[in-house]
């Protein structure tokens, strides 16, 4: 199964999302860290 979380600050301001996903036996994760100006995204193979 699919999944996506959003995680958000104090101020409800977004901060993160973490998403899943099942491809070929595998689970892939992406991950999104919301910083002032700047996204930074990950990928790994869980």
């Amino acid at each position: 199964n699919d999944d996506e979380r959003y995680v958000y600050d104090g101020q409800g301001q977004r901060c993160r999302l973490i998403s899943t996903a099942q491809a070929s036996g595998r689970t892939l994760i992406n991950e999104v860290r919301y910083l002032p100006g700047l996204e930074i995204r990950t990928t790994a193979d869980g």
